[in-house]
């Protein structure tokens, strides 16, 4: 009886998420640009904070929490290109019974194609420390989907999702930030900073390129583009002035700049104050 390649495939998952494999480079922090559609339970665990290499589960907390009960896609941009092997996940804030219970992992190119998607995964429950997912290479990945699929549900007030931090291990296929054929692309902190009612962001090239700036708010949804028009080398300054891309003033709170350029990505954390 032939056994199917998809059937080989899932086999080999399984085997190597049990046994684990020997891997080279941890990818996480600002190799990592996360974004997602699920509502943040406060603005004070955004989804930007499940990559910025603070893992602890002690107070002050962590990490992104979301509205109970919502599940959905959260967007891991790579800053480069990697052979992944591994994800590790660091479930729950506070480590309170909560956090993912199933998920699934889709691997895209640098063309946004899908390469592959894992079997389900089951998150841990209670854990300080982070689990790791092994997988069989998936070779010249740029984004990966966490597609949470249920939570688990020992939570009082009904099932949350939590995330302290996430990270891969694999191996550099090539790194943006080092690339000699790509513009170096710098954003720098904004000022004033918090704001109110505009704030100005710095930026600079070394080649001329197409950019695109952009403001997301806590939850990593799109709130309005201020520059998406090809730039000369050299430095720049842009002005957001709180207004969204309808023209509507948003409401105060934390939001986050993006900026991408030929593949690059930054981003810089900016706090509306009313």
């Amino acid at each position: 009886m032939m056994i199917s390649e998809i059937a080989v495939r899932g086999l080999a998952f399984a085997l190597l998420a049990a046994a684990g494999t020997a891997r080279a480079d941890v990818i996480g922090g600002a190799d990592i640009v996360p974004t997602t559609t699920i509502t943040s339970y406060t603005t004070l665990y955004p989804i930007e904070a499940i990559a910025d290499g603070i893992t602890s589960d002690a107070s002050p907390y962590n990490g992104f929490a979301a509205t109970p009960g919502e599940v959905g896609t959260i967007h891991l941009d790579l800053v480069g290109e990697f052979d992944l092997d591994a994800f590790r996940l660091w479930n729950d804030i506070n480590v309170y019974l909560e956090g993912i219970k199933d998920f699934r992992l889709d691997f895209f190119d640098a063309g946004d194609v899908l390469i592959e998607s894992s079997p389900p995964f089951v998150g841990p429950v209670g854990a300080v420390d982070p689990v790791d997912y092994s997988f069989p290479t998936v070779f010249s990945v740029s984004r990966v989907d966490l597609v949470v699929l249920s939570l688990h549900a020992f939570q009082p007030n009904g099932p949350r999702l939590e995330i302290r931090e996430v990270a891969f291990e694999g191996s550099i296929v090539t790194a943006v930030r080092e690339t000699p054929n790509h513009a170096a692309l710098k954003l720098e902190a904004a000022y004033p900073n918090p704001f109110n009612p505009s704030t100005s962001l710095p930026y600079s090239l070394d080649d001329a390129d197409f950019v695109r700036l952009s403001i997301y708010d806590a939850n990593g949804r799109f709130v309005a583009d201020i520059v998406r028009a090809e730039r000369s080398a050299g430095e720049h300054v842009a002005a957001w002035d709180g207004r969204g891309a309808s023209g509507a003033v948003v409401s105060s709170g934390i939001y986050f700049a993006r900026i991408e350029s030929r593949g690059q990505v930054r981003t810089r954390k900016i706090v509306l104050l009313k």
